[in-house]
């Protein structure tokens, strides 16, 4: 059987150790958005993936600057464990949060790293998704022919 993970929402309870762990990896491989749930946090609060999944709820709450403290949590906590998709994903996080608050110019560089990022690990999508988030800033900049390029 196939799913498809890709940019969806999903949560997990129990998520600190055995098997709710294991779930909670598997689906963040796969593309999904995890939100791990559990009494005993000590396990997962060093986890990148849970900063993630913390700027993505901050940023469906408009709480952008709470979304941007998140992501460059997950963008610290992804780079010391050599973890160079969730950084990627952070990267594009703390781009969207830069961007609502009117950082255009930080949002161009977290931009831009995610871009870099995505290329070098040879994932189309990613590249897509900040390919499309430079364009927005850009936008936002007023810089139609740019952003149309």
């Amino acid at each position: 059987m196939s799913f498809e993970l890709e940019n969806q929402s999903v949560i997990v309870t129990g998520a600190a150790r055995g098997i709710g762990r294991v779930i909670s990896q598997r689906f963040a491989a796969l593309g999904a958005r995890v939100s791990g749930w559990d009494l005993d946090t000590a396990p997962i609060s060093d986890d990148p993936r849970i900063d993630l999944a913390d700027a993505a709820a901050a940023g469906l709450g408009s709480d952008f600057a709470r979304q941007l403290s998140a992501a460059r949590q997950a963008a610290e906590r992804a780079a010391s464990i050599d973890a160079p998709l969730l950084l990627a994903q952070a990267r594009l996080a703390e781009s969207r949060a830069h961007r609502v608050l009117g950082q255009l110019d930080d949002a161009e560089q977290a931009a831009s790293e995610g871009y870099q990022l995505y290329d070098g690990l040879g994932h189309p999508a990613g590249s897509a998704e900040a390919a499309t988030e430079q364009a927005n800033v850009r936008f936002e900049r007023g810089d139609l022919e740019e952003a149309a390029a």
